[in-house]
């Protein structure tokens, strides 16, 4: 639908603007309809893999600087940009390995003690087509 005419003089607007304007608009859905589909895929993307694809990202992103670093300030540059990733990586290291080992030390120890006849069952305590959960008194 497009004005004109009249109506195009007394909104201070041309057809083609608003033809200009449709056709960003359109644009712009098809843009959302994207990041909604990459959103949709992330989301059903396991999360090892989540983790593989920013380890490599990470590495993108330093080795990337680092090529900055030797193009802009000769080989120093890149030595010390990479100098500093090491120790980035190292403080991640530090806290991030035995966080990663208590989590799964505290997952095994939750799988063992689990109680019920659906022990090995993921549950679901927002499903509500299944009536009463015996974990959750009174959800459904």
């Amino acid at each position: 639908m497009t004005l004109a005419g009249p109506a195009c003089e007394k909104f201070g607007t041309s057809a083609v603007e608003l033809r200009e304007t449709a056709r960003g608009g359109a644009e712009h859905a098809a843009t959302m309809r994207t990041i909604r589909h990459f959103w949709e895929l992330w989301v059903a993307t396991p999360t090892p893999l989540k983790v593989l694809y920013f380890a490599l990202a990470c590495g993108l992103a330093a080795g990337l600087a680092a090529a900055i670093g030797d193009f802009e300030f000769g080989s120093n540059g890149g030595r010390q940009v990479m100098d500093f990733v090491e120790g980035l990586l190292v403080i991640v290291l530090i806290v991030g390995a035995p966080v990663l080992v208590l989590g799964l030390i505290m997952q095994v120890v939750h799988l063992a003690t689990m109680s019920g006849s659906n022990a090995g069952a993921p549950i679901q305590p927002f499903d509500q087509s299944k009536g009463d959960n015996p974990r959750w008194p009174g959800l459904m």
